[in-house]
C-alpha cells in the first residue's frame, strides 16, 4: 500500500495569493513603523531621552529579530490561508469548466468543513442533478424522435414534411448528421 503524501502547492493561483501577501506584509510594516515611532516618542516624552539602548546595546537587535519573526509567521500564515480560498476556487473552476463542455462530475462535490465557500456545495450538487436530469430527458426525446424518423412514410407530402419537422427538432436537440437512425 502506497502511503506516501501529495505534496500540495502553496500557491495555487499566484496572482491573488500574492496580493494577498502584499496586503499582509503592507499592513505590518506600517504596524512596525508605528511601533517604532511611539516606543521612541514613549521614551523620548517620559524618560527624557535615556532610551533603553543607552542600558543594553542589543535591544534595536532583540526588536529588530522579534519584527523578522512576527513577519516570518504572518508571511506563512497568509499564504497559507490565502490557498484554502484560492484552492477551494481553483477545484470550482476545474469543475464548471468540465461542466460547460457537458462533463458533469460523477460524485458530489464536497468542501472541507471550514472552507470559506462550503456552503456553495448543496446548490452546486442540485445544478449539476437537474442538469444531468435534463439531459436524460433530451436523449430521450431524441430517442423516441428517432424512433418516429425511422418509422416515417416518406412516400406521401405529409410524410416528408413530417419526416423534416423531425429532422429539424433532432437538429435542434443537438443530433448531429450519421447520428441516430439511418435514414
Amino acid at each position: 500500500m502506497n502511503t506516501s503524501r501529495q505534496r500540495r502547492r502553496l500557491l495555487v493561483n499566484s496572482r491573488y495569493q500574492l496580493t494577498h501577501l502584499a496586503v499582509t506584509l503592507t499592513a505590518n510594516v506600517v504596524l512596525m513603523l508605528l511601533m517604532a515611532t511611539l516606543i521612541s516618542w514613549f521614551y523620548l516624552l517620559f524618560f527624557k531621552g535615556n532610551l533603553v539602548c543607552d542600558h543594553n546595546r542589543l535591544f534595536p537587535l532583540y526588536l529588530a529579530a522579534i519584527a523578522l519573526m512576527v513577519v516570518m509567521f504572518l508571511t506563512l500564515w497568509s499564504l497559507v490561508r490565502s490557498r484554502t480560498v484560492a484552492g477551494m476556487m481553483r477545484k470550482l473552476e476545474l469543475v464548471l469548466r468540465a461542466a460547460a463542455v457537458g462533463n458533469l462530475p460523477d460524485r458530489p462535490m464536497a468542501f472541507r468543513k471550514h472552507d470559506p465557500f462550503a456552503g456553495l456545495a448543496e446548490p452546486l450538487n442540485g445544478c449539476f442533478v437537474r442538469m444531468r436530469r435534463l439531459e436524460q430527458q433530451r436523449r430521450e426525446a431524441v430517442r423516441v424522435l428517432e424512433e418516429v424518423l425511422s418509422e416515417a412514410d416518406r412516400s406521401t407530402d405529409a410524410g416528408r414534411t413530417r419526416a423534416e419537422s423531425i429532422e429539424a427538432a433532432l437538429a435542434g436537440l443537438g443530433r448531429t448528421e450519421g447520428q441516430g437512425a439511418e435514414r
